[in-house]
């Protein structure tokens, strides 16, 4: 977990272009307020995308970038969207996130 006072600067941008699926979700457990959106101090209620409200059974994911103090954006998504989503990219596209992906230490991301 992530103290929320710690500053963001640890957070380095690279050029990674991938995705897999296959990989596990983090664990579950308390959202830091580092994921929550910029404007408000409860977390992500519902989808961006669809509106699904967010409830103990559903899983999403919280994308959030971030550069120095400045949210660039942020995006709440519930599963099935995200696997729209992904229905829609090219397979260059998808090529270019698999790569990204296989280069993620998921395992250090966690603990955030």
């Amino acid at each position: 977990m992530i103290n929320d006072e710690e500053p963001l600067d640890h957070f380095e941008e690279s050029d990674h272009d991938d995705e897999n699926w296959a990989l596990p979700l983090p664990k579950l457990g308390p959202i830091s307020k580092l994921f929550y959106p910029f404007d408000s101090e409860e977390p992500f209620k519902t989808c961006s995308i669809c509106n699904r409200s967010f409830d103990q059974h559903t899983d999403y994911l919280i994308e959030k970038a971030i550069k120095g103090s400045d949210v660039i954006f942020e995006l709440a998504i519930c599963l099935p969207c995200a696997e729209d989503m992904r229905k829609q990219l090219s397979a260059e596209s998808l090529e270019r996130i698999d790569q990204y992906m296989a280069k993620v230490d998921f395992g250090a991301r966690t603990d955030y």
